[in-house]
């Protein structure tokens, strides 16, 4: 039972974290798991999305007299993930929520942390199913996808070229990425950090390129200015479930300073 308990509380503490109001039946009942420790992994210390995701897994998993241990690796690596996992099964930890940065490389140390009785959630972003128990998602993939190239289609008028940017803030090549594709009218960037960057070099650039992609309201603010929950199992692996939180939230001009506040 104490297996069932763990990945409770911390599948609990996980769809609160996520921003999406949970309401007291979820809270409460994490709140009558037993004590443990319960340890989370970001993608990287330059996340603010999973910045929020950690404040509040470690509110709920703390009112409800756990312990939480929060990990931000320096770099967005699986390497550096499983140097991580590799520590907190060393520490004996109960649970693992973790925001995976590669679907397949992890997939050996969570099943070593598995093996310790440790249990497993993923969110974010997933691993292999075989490595963990459940897997909290904000969004349908599927339709993310789908709104971005909308998105992208109806800022370029449906021509001209555009561009998927997946890169960080460290990157140093996208002014010369600009100079050499001059008819470029959209960058459609993956990632709070891609947004940032990608913001900074048209602004230094003085271009007309516009930006859109996925992050939080609070970073494209800064740009764009400048739920019930539904759980299915997965039909390769009636054990494994992906808790879907919702439908997305498009930000535009009109509304992303009111949602900025919030997140």
């Amino acid at each position: 039972m104490k297996n069932q308990k763990t990945i409770s509380f911390a599948a609990a503490a996980a769809l609160l974290f996520t921003g999406i109001s949970a309401g007291g039946v979820i809270v409460q009942g994490a709140e009558t798991q037993e004590a443990g420790t319960y340890a989370f992994i970001s993608k990287s210390m330059d996340n603010p999305y999973n910045f929020a995701m950690a404040e509040g897994f470690q509110e709920v998993i703390e009112e409800a007299g756990g312990e939480c241990v929060v990990n931000h690796p320096l770099n967005p690596y699986a390497d550096d993930q499983i140097t991580i996992i590799d520590s907190l099964i060393s520490q004996h930890v109960d649970a693992i929520a973790i925001a995976a940065n590669d679907e397949t490389r992890l997939t050996e140390s969570l099943n070593e942390a598995k093996a310790a009785g440790i249990q497993i959630i993923t969110l974010d972003s997933d691993t292999d199913h075989s490595a963990r128990t459940t897997f909290c998602n904000q969004a349908d993939t599927e339709l993310i996808a789908q709104t971005m190239m909308d998105a992208v289609y109806d800022i370029s008028g449906g021509e001209g070229e555009y561009a998927i940017l997946s890169t960080t803030t460290y990157a140093t090549n996208q002014n010369a990425w600009l100079e050499a594709h001059p008819d470029l009218k959209v960058i459609c960037a993956l990632t709070s950090s891609g947004i940032t960057a990608a913001a900074k070099t048209i602004s230094e650039a003085e271009t007309s390129v516009k930006i859109t992609g996925l992050a939080g309201e609070s970073v494209e603010a800064d740009s764009i200015e400048g739920s019930p929950f539904e759980i299915t199992a997965l039909p390769d692996d009636p054990e494994a479930t992906e808790i879907l939180l919702g439908s997305m939230t498009c930000f535009t001009p009109d509304n992303v300073s009111q949602w900025a506040k919030v997140f």
